[in-house]
């Protein structure tokens, strides 16, 4: 990350979910982001940010989202059961996000960092890019 001091939107709620996380005993990794949840208790401040929570849509890929997802994951010919990042990026890209934010996603969804994404971090990628 460039450690500029602020959060865009979706990492932002990427923050709450891994404080909600945390807050009922689960690991705050990128890996349980799709957890089920009670919504995070933040005090005073926390009816500004649960409004914004409630405003996204699931963090929970459907099975219908997930089905797509892998029909999609397929057409890019895998190898040894993962794609590089070049062939995920030219599926990514048509999201139009600014590349950060793309970087921010990848961040999140390479969970073992092996600069390639197997059919499970390749959902992670689509569903946090179309959500």
């Amino acid at each position: 990350t460039e450690n500029v001091g602020e959060l865009d939107r979706l990492a932002f709620c990427a923050a709450l979910k891994f404080v909600a996380l945390a807050q009922n005993g689960i690991e705050p990794v990128p890996a349980n982001l799709g957890k089920p949840t009670p919504l995070p208790s933040l005090g005073e401040f926390g009816d500004a940010a649960l409004t914004l929570l409630r405003s996204q849509s699931t963090w929970r890929i459907t099975a219908e989202e997930k089905a797509k997802y892998d029909s999609v994951f397929t057409r890019l010919d895998p190898e040894d059961g993962r794609i590089s990042g070049k062939k995920a990026k030219q599926v990514l890209i048509n999201s139009k996000l600014p590349n950060p934010v793309l970087g921010k996603i990848w961040e999140l969804s390479d969970i073992d960092k092996d600069g390639r994404l197997d059919m499970d971090e390749f959902a992670v990628a689509m569903h946090l890019v179309y959500k």
